[in-house]
């Protein structure tokens, strides 16, 4: 599942000042002491076969309808079986055809069996029931742009929410082949996992009607698969179709939001690419992707089916900055990582979400190069570290957990994606897709554990790999490496001093790890091994001449922080030199802060224009325009970070702000003109003003024109408001340019910020769009009585994360009509709690408000 474009549609916004975490510091602890240590479910039965027979009703967001489950009791003795159920209204429970007794606690569904259990005796259970789910099955009402009104429904399984619309054995260590019976109304489609069930030699691709007017899908998947990967979608899509080989692919939208196969154009190649490169064959019946409206997150892989967020489909116009491509690489990898082998527990959702995001990196270096893998593993690095330095600090496997949806983390996708590229440097490109290969064969369509990732690397690689798992997987952290070095003419050798300065306890110690050193002279290149242990440790690396570069993990394999001083001669001869992308990348950012040196200012300037990699280039222009402002750019929050401003040499921010309009004057390519357009923000003057306001009205790139935006209000510009508000009706892409409009007039103390957000919240809305408004609707109006007014009515709305965060925010300003925002949140518990996603939201405002009341 894909949670980074949630995190960024939450956290896009200009970040308070936020230091650089130091080596050496210590870090805070994921758990408390009361956190407790979980436990796979013991299990007494094991689930055969699920069989739903359900119809739903979009207009009272209700489904019913029976659950037939195929069980196999495992144990003898055993008197009641126990389902999980929660909030379902259950009318009666048969076994074996048999009314039985049956009790529920909200949680759980416990049915008393005819007989205490044989090991290996077969049931049949069968559930009839109602709910109105909370969680698990998501009911839509969605205005559209031309005020119609649009209902679908979809589910979201993981980690544990499909209780609450189906009794089943909701945990990852229970596989079931499944099927599903749908009956809604005829000019709705249904989408489930498997195969369509449809008469002998029909030849239509959707069931006949009803007599009653309804239809009744029919979807069956005959391979076992976890419970948290079924899926049913409902809703009127326009669809393209596809063959692979034999292989059915198809692609869904939302009707009449059309760009679906542009979309979706490459999922052929990449399809192609994982089973090559996992060698396995796509495993599933079908692939279908499906794009909703009113997600919650990104994306699920169900099997065979994945659900997307409706932001994944992009227009002509969009494609030009950016593509879904990352999106549907990651959750089709999980066909094979996390469907095909399933992770037992949760603690173990590396193995799931680690792989999705390498084998995502790596479809994007079959792509566009392998600098692609560098960058994506580069993002991955960021992301994880951001989180270590400001969060919290865990193992990989961890056990001890409050919830599982705590473990889809930084952690688990990031340093997950960065344990199999490093492994991937310790045995070798063979040997690594070798134990890929033999540990999907061995375990297909069975839960797994980390040991068995281990045995297959062990077994194809040869090596005892228990000192690898054991550091990067049961313990926390990083290595950090502080690095002097000297060179020896007399002997002909360079001496490295290099020490391992990361804190360390009870979580977090010494690591062992194999590296490279990389000396290089004119045409002399020689390249050194080494195994790094102890805390301390003296390299001799033999050289017959003082090397120009000293590249310590030249191919950036290594998860660590370095702290290797090196002369401004070294770094630009790395940033005109290096071989690897990320090697220059970093000289080039030391460079950025060196600019009272001129020799560093001609080597910047030389890469803007010659360096090869566009990304490069862009990221050397916002690091330029942030190092004069202090600013630092926050990769994984996209955006900038307060730190301080670097003490240049009089005239340095005069010559970035001419680098930076140089750049912006040769861009061609809408990422580099973005990027320079980003990096001019806090910079004023007619020509800033005059590129900024060039790109916010007629740039044809969305990314472009949004930065138009902000640099225009940022600026100071004096016709900033009036570009602004002339910009506020231009739809764009998860619209990126309203909401760089709502972030301008918000920096400019413009009344019509309040204004704009009141209407932003409004569910015709973008997703992201609303959450953004929500913030500056807290911000600029925390004291006007009227904010509460406008969140009370959002409690009811269905994105249930953005009632979490209007919970979140009536807890700060709901003070101005304290009494009814009380009886408000008060009232929204009793019909919700415990099932909604946003009850502990709503109990946490109300102590706040009551905490404020008290003068605390």
């Amino acid at each position: 599942m894909s949670r980074r474009i949630l995190a960024l549609l939450l956290t896009s916004l200009l970040l308070p000042a936020a230091a650089q975490w130091q080596l050496g510091e210590p870090h805070k602890p994921f758990v408390t002491e009361e956190t407790p240590r979980q436990h796979p479910r013991w299990k007494a039965f094991d689930l055969q076969h699920l069989r739903l027979e359900l119809e739903l009703d979009l207009e009272q967001r209700r489904v019913s309808g029976h659950a037939r489950l195929e069980l196999v009791a495992l144990h003898t003795g055993q008197a009641r079986l126990s389902l999980d159920a929660v909030a379902l209204d259950v009318v009666g429970v048969l076994v074996d055809g048999e009314p039985a007794e049956f009790f529920s606690d909200g949680a759980q569904l416990d049915v008393q069996l005819p007989a205490r259990s044989q090991a290996g005796q077969a049931y049949v259970v069968q559930v009839a029931y109602s709910a109105e789910p909370a969680e698990g099955l998501y009911f839509v009402e969605r205005l559209a742009p031309d005020g119609s009104l649009q209902r679908t429904a979809h589910t979201q399984g993981q980690s544990i929410f499909h209780r609450h619309w189906l009794p089943c054995l909701d945990e990852p260590n229970d596989m079931a082949s499944s099927e599903m019976l749908i009956t809604v109304p005829a000019e709705y489609h249904v989408l489930s996992n498997g195969r369509l069930v449809l008469p002998e030699g029909s030849e239509a691709d959707e069931p006949a009607r009803n007599a009653d007017g309804t239809r009744t899908w029919h979807w069956q998947q005959s391979q076992p698969h976890v419970s948290y990967l079924l899926t049913l979608v409902v809703g009127r899509f326009d669809i393209v179709r596809e063959d692979l080989d034999g292989l059915p692919l198809s692609y869904y939208a939302p009707e009449g939001l059309g760009h679906t196969l542009a979309t979706f154009a490459r999922t052929p190649r990449m399809i192609e690419f994982f089973a090559r490169t996992t060698g396995v064959p796509y495993p599933w019946d079908k692939y279908a992707q499906v794009a909703v409206l009113g997600y919650q997150g990104g994306a699920m892989e169900n099997t065979s089916a994945t659900t997307l967020h409706k932001n994944v489909l992009r227009s002509a116009r969009a494609l030009r900055d950016t593509d879904g491509d990352p999106l549907i690489a990651h959750e089709l990898a999980h066909q094979w990582f996390g469907d095909l082998v399933t992770c037992r527990d949760w603690s173990h959702v590396w193995l799931n979400e680690g792989f999705a995001d390498y084998f995502e990196a790596l479809w994007m270096a079959e792509r566009d190069g392998p600098d692609a893998l560098a960058w994506a593993m580069a993002g991955e690095a960021d992301w994880y570290f951001y989180e270590d330095a400001h969060d919290y600090r865990r193992a990989l496997v961890a056990p001890r957990y409050a919830r599982p949806d705590d473990l889809f983390d930084g952690h688990t996708y990031a340093k997950g994606a960065w344990v199999l590229h490093m492994l991937r440097g310790v045995v070798g490109d063979e040997a690594f897709f070798g134990a890929i290969a033999d540990y999907l064969q061995a375990h297909a369509h069975s839960p797994v554990v980390s040991a068995d990732l281990q045995a297959a690397f062990e077994a194809v690689s040869g090596q005892e790999l228990d000192w690898f798992f054991r550091q990067w997987l049961d313990a926390g952290g990083h290595p950090e490496y502080r690095i002097a070095q000297s060179y020896r003419p007399e002997q002909g050798m360079l001496v490295l001093q290099i020490e391992q300065v990361q804190h360390t306890d009870a979580l977090t110690g010494l690591f062992e790890m194999p590296v490279d050193i990389a000396l290089v002279a004119g045409e002399q290149r020689h390249v050194e091994r080494v195994t790094l242990t102890g805390s301390k440790q003296e390299i001799w690396i033999p050289f017959p001449v003082e090397p120009e570069l000293v590249l310590f993990d030249p191919e950036h394999q290594l998860l660590c922080k370095l702290d290797f001083p090196k002369s401004s001669a070294a770094l630009i001869a790395a940033l005109r030199r290096d071989p690897h992308v990320l090697g220059r990348r970093d000289a080039g950012f030391e460079l950025c802060r060196r600019l009272d040196e001129p020799e560093a200012r001609a080597a910047l300037a030389g890469a803007l224009v010659e360096e090869a990699d566009r990304e490069l280039r862009g990221q050397l222009l916002r690091e330029l325009g942030g190092v004069v402002h202090g600013w630092r750019w926050q990769p994984w929050r996209r955006d900038w970070a307060q730190e301080d401003a670097l003490q240049t040499a009089e005239g340095a921010d005069a010559w970035v702000r001419e680098q930076l309009l140089r750049a912006w004057g040769r861009a061609r390519h809408p990422h580099l003109r973005a990027a320079a357009l980003r990096a001019l923000y806090g910079f004023e003057g007619e020509q800033v003003w005059q590129a900024a306001r060039t790109a916010a009205r007629d740039e044809q790139s969305e990314a472009v024109r949004a930065a138009g935006v902000r640099v225009l209000a940022q600026s100071g510009a004096p016709d900033a408001r009036e570009v602004l508000l002339q910009s506020r009706d231009f739809a764009s892409h998860r619209e990126l340019v309203r909401g760089a409009v709502l972030t301008g007039l918000e920096a400019l103390e413009d009344e019509a910020a309040y204004e704009l957000a009141a209407e932003y919240l409004l569910p015709i809305h973008d997703q992201g769009l609303r959450r953004r408004a929500l913030q500056t609707l807290e911000r600029v109006g925390a004291d006007d009585p009227q904010t509460p007014r406008l969140l009370w009515p959002l409690l009811e709305d269905p994105d249930r994360r953005l009632v979490a965060l209007v919970m979140e925010s009536l807890g700060r300003v709901g003070g101005s009509q304290r009494d009814r925002t009380v009886q408000r949140l008060e009232d929204w518990l009793q019909r919700q709690a415990p099932r909604h996603f946003a009850s502990e939201a709503a109990r946490q405002a109300l102590e706040a408000l009551s905490t404020a009341a008290d003068g605390g």
